[in-house]
């Protein structure tokens, strides 16, 4: 029996049914542009598989290059998240679109420096394509490569000029998201090239209060080494200290005391960190504040 793909395959490449079954060897080439149910062309399914040379055959059968799926993704923006320099080359060479965007304004650049393809990157960059430009989260590549903690391609970025202070829709730079993430070699890069690490995002946070919240130790004291400032609250009133204490991060309150920040400062409504680590349960992190010299009589406002 006939499935409904080979039937649809069938209708469209105009053979018919009784043909096919006479030769169910031999069944009809898929035409250059026909998109199945998944809307993939054979161009994109081929450039994904790192095929080059049914990609060159569909260039040279006429082959639309920018055809796009579902997710408006073309075959450069396969063959970019795959890695497969090659074909990026042939499907710029046949006058593919180096920018253009998917639906959520993803560019091929943006989908290389998420699996940090080094090379991928470095060929679309050499190819001129927009090193900065913003998907609709207004995320560049570099926030992207920071946040996947890919090294490498962030410190081709860096070379290459990208704007290391650059902000998404969140306010973050990448400088935040890779503390966020714990990401300690990009850490290490962003701030060796003096990327701002006293921004504050749109809630008022840095890089050293993500980095404190999430209790990545590494992050957090090489940010206070690069002068990061401890005592920037949110929009909350949250200092880095704070957020340590509510997540019962030890090792980081620790190293944050040594900076001789002050253990009584109030949150907007009132509170210190001593207040959220007993609320919190963290008993001997609240132990620890006090004999550092927290007030144990704070009452919150």
């Amino acid at each position: 029996m006939l499935n409904l793909i080979t039937l649809l395959l069938l209708a469209l490449s105009s053979v018919s049914i009784s043909t096919f079954a006479a030769d169910a060897t031999a069944p009809p080439p898929l035409p250059t542009d026909v998109k199945p149910f998944y809307q993939w062309t054979p161009l994109i399914t081929a450039a994904f598989n790192g095929n080059k040379d049914v990609v060159r055959a569909q260039i040279s059968k006429g082959a639309t290059v920018d055809s796009v799926d579902e997710e408006g993704r073309t075959a450069l923006m396969y063959a970019a998240s795959k890695g497969h320099t090659n074909i990026i080359s042939i499907l710029l060479d046949a006058g593919a679109q180096i920018d253009r965007a998917d639906v959520a304004g993803n560019t091929a650049l943006h989908l290389a420096t998420r699996r940090g393809y080094t090379t991928a990157v470095q060929l679309l960059l050499s190819r001129r394509a927009q090193i900065d430009v913003r998907n609709k989260q207004q995320l560049t590549p570099l926030m992207i490569a920071a946040t996947q903690g890919q090294r490498d391609t962030v410190q081709l970025l860096i070379h290459e000029h990208a704007d290391t202070d650059a902000v998404d829709s969140s306010g973050e730079t990448a400088l935040m998201k890779a503390a966020n993430e714990g990401n300690l070699g990009v850490v290490t890069l962003l701030a060796g090239v003096k990327a701002d690490n006293n921004r504050r995002d749109k809630q008022g946070r840095t890089a050293l209060w993500y980095a404190a919240s999430r209790g990545n130790l590494d992050a957090v004291k090489l940010l206070l080494s690069s002068n990061a400032d401890a005592t920037i609250k949110d929009e909350h009133g949250l200092t880095q200290l704070m957020r340590a204490a509510v997540n019962g991060h030890t090792a980081v309150v620790e190293a944050l005391i040594k900076r001789g920040i002050d253990l009584d400062a109030r949150s907007n409504s009132g509170n210190t960190a001593v207040f959220f680590a007993t609320t919190r349960g963290h008993i001997g992190l609240a132990q620890l504040l006090i004999n550092k010299g927290a007030d144990v009589n704070a009452e919150n406002e």
